[in-house]
């Protein structure tokens, strides 16, 4: 959530709402229409949010950016 937060301040993205079980920023970065969510759901149901996303937006896989942070990754360290 906080690289999700950052990324939104850096780019003037605010006024978040509640739209498929996620909270939703939709804006622009870098010219690109973007959208940022960060899921409601308990962490082995954030696939319910993105996937309702997804169908609404008509995205497919290789349109979607996952940023990871994990007990398996070193301290500080993301996975995009």
């Amino acid at each position: 959530f906080m690289v999700l937060d950052r990324l939104a301040r850096r780019h003037g993205l605010v006024g978040a709402k509640m739209k498929f079980h996620a909270g939703l920023l939709e804006g622009a970065i870098a010219g690109q229409k973007c959208l940022l969510m960060q899921p409601m759901t308990y962490m082995n149901r954030s696939g319910l949010a993105v996937g309702e996303a997804a169908a609404f937006y008509k995205l497919e896989p290789q349109d979607l950016l996952v940023v990871v942070d994990d007990v398996a990754l070193p301290v500080g360290r993301l996975r995009l």
